[in-house]
Order: structure tokens, then sequence, then C-alpha cells
């Protein structure tokens, strides 16, 4: 099958827009036979097949976010899937995020590029409801924003965290191992005293993720997701950090720590200025060290500040 493009409709819901995807290219060989009753699972399952498209796209019910993918690879033979690159774009500008809301909320610029998946068992995926795989590799570009200005959300977060999430998706998932590479974050926010924006910036992150699952039995041999991240802070200092975050929903207890290194304490105002309408002229830090302990009701640790100079 060539250039074909996928319809998807809901018959429950006609009226919605179909999920379409576009030029579907699909081979396979070592086709099951098909008899005794094989389905067409079995035929998915027992044959060396590909797929590729050009890719998808589709809005979320809000209207506010496009989901994209572009360049999609699957082959059942290696386990091995690639995507050129995924994006969950805004449709509505900072403003007019802004306005359609009544508390503080962020808002997602995600960009994800250069995707590879190794290891994919597609028959258990297609079998059993379940997404494993050795590998996840991948270079992600995170814009957040945030207006302070607006009233604080009250609800709880409780069981919210993005790890505590695991539990609630709708299938079994098991990564062994994702590799970020060369990766930014981009953490803006609008104070709400000065009424001006300041960006948090994280550069040149390189990560590795351990551990990523909500299988119950993987959970108690190995009750950890491990994070070990590396990074440029302000594009001025270097910062090494390490996230132990647990995977039963009985366990809320957390840690972080890390360290960053020297860098010119004048960087800092392109947050402290916006944020915190404070200023520094003149000095250097020589080291952060931080230790912090958590739950989902508190957070405590300790902080070490090294003999930092400021005028």
């Amino acid at each position: 099958m060539g250039k074909t493009n996928i319809v998807v409709i809901n018959p429950a819901k006609p009226e919605q827009d179909p999920f379409v995807i576009h030029n579907v290219k699909f081979s396979a060989s070592n086709i099951t036979s098909n008899t005794n009753g094989a389905t067409l699972g079995d035929l998915v399952n027992n044959a060396d097949w590909k797929l590729f498209a050009s890719g998808f796209t589709f809005i979320n019910k809000q209207k506010i976010y496009k989901f994209i993918v572009q360049g999609l690879q699957l082959n059942n033979k290696t386990g091995i899937v690639k995507v050129n690159r995924i994006l969950y774009k805004p449709l509505l500008s900072e403003a007019a995020f802004v306005k359609i809301n009544k508390m503080q909320k962020d808002r997602y610029n995600l960009n994800f590029n250069r995707i590879n998946l190794t290891g994919v068992n597609f028959k258990k995926l297609i079998s059993d409801n379940m997404l494993e795989m050795e590998q996840a590799s991948l270079e992600p570009v995170l814009k957040i924003f945030n207006d302070r200005t607006l009233p604080f959300d009250t609800t709880s977060k409780v069981g919210k965290y993005t790890h505590q999430l695991l539990s609630k998706l709708p299938f079994r998932l098991y990564i062994k191992k994702v590799v970020l590479n060369n990766g930014a974050v981009f953490y803006k926010e609008r104070g709400r005293e000065s009424k001006k924006s300041g960006i948090v910036t994280f550069t040149r992150i390189n990560a590795q993720i351990n551990n990523i699952t909500n299988i119950t039995e993987r959970i108690k041999r190995n009750g950890k997701l491990r994070l070990n991240a590396t990074a440029r802070f302000l594009n001025a200092g270097n910062i090494v950090t390490e996230w132990l975050l647990p995977l039963n929903i009985m366990d809320t207890a957390f840690t972080v720590s890390g360290h960053l290194g020297a860098m010119n304490a004048m960087a800092l105002n392109s947050i402290t200025e916006p944020l915190q309408m404070a200023s520094v002229k003149k000095g250097k830090v020589n080291k952060l060290n931080f230790d912090i302990k958590g739950d989902n009701y508190k957070v405590n640790g300790q902080t070490t500040f090294l003999t930092p100079t400021f005028m």
C-alpha cells in the first residue's frame, strides 16, 4: 500500500472532524496464512511489516492546542520507531491565553525533534495494550509561560505531579531508558508586582531518565524513577542535578539534589529585575549546592550558597 490517506471517523460522534494520517505507505512479508480463525491482530503481530507516514494533526477539544506529528516510521521486525518531529503548539497568543483563564495556568509550546525509539514491542502494544521499549532518544525544546498577575489556582495538586500521572495512563507503560540530547527549557513568567516578564533558561540539556513505568510488577522490583541531567543555566553557569521520584502511588517521598557552578552574578538580573525588582550590579556566584526532600504536602531541604560577592 502506498501514498494512502487513512481516515478514522468516530461513529459515536460523526459530527467531529475525522482523524487523518497522511501519505501512508505499508509493506509486509512473512505473513501468517489466514487459516484456523487467525485474526487481523494475529496477522499484524506475526508478520514483518513497515509503515511510513508523512504525519497527522489534530486540535484538542478546548481548541487551544494543535498536536502535530511529522515524518513517522515504524518497523515491526526491528522494533524501531522514528519520528522527525512532534509539536504541541498553542493556537492562542500569550495575551489571548491569559484572557480566557481566570486563574494562573501554564501555556505550553513544545517541540520534540529526532525521536528514536528502539526495542518497541509491537505485539504487546497491539494484543495487550502495553507499550514497552528499551530506549527513547529525542531533542526537546520546551517553552512555558505563566502570568502571575492572575489569581492563584488553589485547587489541590496532590497526585498530579508528572510522575504520579503515569498511574493514570489508559495503558501499561515501560521505558527502560530515555536520553535527552541538547535540549532546552524556557520558562517565562510575568511578575505580579512589576507586570514585567522574565525568562529562566536551561540550554544544552543532556539527560538520562531510567525506569519510566506504571506496571505493578516492575514497580515492585524498582519503585524509583531516576533522572540525571546537566545543563547551562541562564547561559552563564553549569548545573548538574539528580531526581529520584517514587512510582508507587502509596509512596510520595521524592528527592532532588545538585549543584550550580561558578557564574557571573549579573546574569541573574534577567529574572531578578522583572520578577523580584532587584538588581545585581557586580559580583560572582562561586557555587550553589542544593538538596531537597519532599512529598505531596511539604518540601524541605538545604541550600549552600558558597562565598558569593555582590555589590
